[in-house]
């Protein structure tokens, strides 16, 4: 089973009218349960391929899919979408970006505005789920970074795994289902976590601050018991997307210490009047240096690339199919002028058209059978790793060069006889 698969990733970092190529057309497939080590000498992109791979790094082209996901594409939930920094950049430390609280106030004013949704990050890291080993699922993805992080709490061997929180105050906009007075704290966990956990939907789990590991012990330290309201990919936008964010209701982010950092804004428009928002929060981006993003352009560069793409594979395919029917028919039609003499003997010792049409819609059967056992080896190759859509157009096509195949001949056979009768 394949767990992750990258198809031509390229990627060109550009600095001041420079560009350099970090990584050309590069595609790797691993498997379910598959160890892989990357190799290359010191600025070869090691570094630069395993970032996109996880998810922290976007590549300049290129896809990557986790479970048949392409994590590549970016995520906009609403009609528009404004956001700051990037988990991979804060992460590592330096100047964390935030959308203050005027700004976001200006953006909830802006006319044509109909609703919005912002989550905020909390990149102290000093948030961790805490489990004995021996009730993980050792068949679960983060099963091993668990078992790294093994240590002894309360004098016990316990599995850790570190979180980066990420809280909204609109948590309904990703669990329609939740009820504050029903539910109370809440999370949405990524789907392979939660079945490292064998947590399900409705379970309750526990997180606790970094005094965990400092006192190696759960006495003394914050936590926070939460209810698992819905295991997913979380992607809260194209820059903000990773296996250990955990969501949380606002109330439960602020138990923990570390600053929260507001860093994406979900915005849904009134009807009519998305062009006028659109031109206030890119206005409003601009002058404080976020990105921003629409969801209907988006999707239509989406719908354009992938009828592109479906409209060059279908080209490509023509055109392989009509060079190899010229080769046959040529070579068809002369082996059957060739033959005219015999067919005309063949009649007057009375063997009848149709026993004649037979023979030669045989020849072409075999014929054909053979070309497209040939040509489907080749088209296999081509397959490799595409959508099943690409393998289905070449059977359509096989079929209808067998086709083709089998009547030709008839067909020139009956042009034969068909002259002949004329010119007697």
């Amino acid at each position: 089973m394949k767990v992750l698969r990258a198809e031509n990733i390229s990627k060109i970092y550009c600095q001041n009218a420079v560009s350099l190529q970090a990584l050309c057309s590069v595609s790797v497939t691993i498997q379910k349960g598959e160890f892989v080590a990357v190799l290359g000498r010191s600025g070869s992109g090691k570094s630069t391929l395993l970032n996109i791979l996880a998810g922290l790094d976007r590549p300049s082209e290129g896809k990557v899919y986790i479970d048949g996901t392409d994590i590549v594409k970016e995520y906009v939930p609403g009609d528009l979408q404004v956001t700051a920094g990037s988990i991979y950049e804060n992460i590592a430390g330096g100047d964390i970006p935030s959308i203050s609280d005027s700004v976001f106030q200006e953006m909830k004013a802006v006319p044509g505005v109909r609703q919005v949704q912002d989550y905020a990050i909390n990149y102290d890291r000093g948030i961790f789920l805490c489990e004995e080993r021996e009730k993980l699922n050792a068949d679960s993805g983060n099963y091993e970074s668990m078992l790294a992080m093994e240590q002894e709490i309360d004098g016990k061997k316990q599995c850790l795994y570190n979180l980066v929180l990420a809280t909204t105050d609109d948590i309904e906009a990703l669990a329609p289902s939740y009820d504050e007075e029903r539910d109370g704290p809440a999370a949405i966990m990524e789907t392979e976590l939660a079945k490292t956990l064998n947590l399900e939907i409705g379970d309750m789990f526990t997180i606790y601050d970094e005094q965990l590991i400092i006192n190696g012990s759960k006495n003394g330290c914050k936590s926070a018991r939460v209810k698992l309201l819905d295991a997913r990919n979380i992607i809260l936008s194209e820059n903000h997307i990773g296996g250990n964010l955990l969501v949380v209701d606002r109330e439960t982010a602020q138990l923990f210490s570390g600053r929260l950092y507001r860093q994406v804004v979900n915005v849904w428009t009134e009807e009519g009047r998305k062009a006028m928002a659109v031109s206030n929060l890119e206005r409003i981006s601009d002058a404080n240096g976020y990105s921003f993003r629409n969801a209907g352009r988006q999707i239509q560069k989406y719908v354009d690339s992938d009828h592109c793409q479906k409209v060059m594979h279908c080209f490509f395919i023509i055109i392989l199919a009509v060079i190899g029917l010229l080769v046959y028919f040529n070579t068809v039609f002369t082996n059957l002028l060739s033959r005219r003499n015999d067919f005309k003997i063949m009649y007057k010792i009375g063997i009848r058209k149709q026993e004649m049409y037979w023979m030669v819609m045989k020849e072409g059967l075999i014929q054909g059978g053979m070309a497209a056992g040939a040509a489907a080896i080749v088209q296999a190759a081509l397959s490799a790793g595409r959508q099943e859509s690409f393998f289905s157009m070449f059977t359509i096509t096989d079929a209808g060069v067998v086709t083709a195949c089998v009547l030709f001949p008839i067909f020139i056979l009956w042009y034969m006889f068909h002259k002949d009768s004329q010119v007697a």
